[in-house]
């Protein structure tokens, strides 16, 4: 089920933050970890996970710096 590379992949930061991405066919991998509580619930839109689809864009994430 899981892939051997990184679930996210690097885009690009700033001295405020960084963006991420997820790929399509990452998405199951992504769903799992939702699905058993992994990602925290601190993840804005995160039931949006549940709704991403083979065929949807991939996903860009931002995290920001505290």
């Amino acid at each position: 089920m899981f892939h051997d590379h990184f679930l996210f992949d690097y885009l690009c930061s700033d001295s405020l933050g960084v963006y991420f991405y997820v790929t399509p066919e990452c998405f199951s991998e992504l769903q799992y970890f939702e699905k058993e509580n992994y990602i925290s619930d601190k993840l804005k839109n995160k039931e949006s996970i549940r709704k991403l689809r083979d065929e949807s864009n991939p996903l860009i994430l931002y995290y920001e710096f505290k």
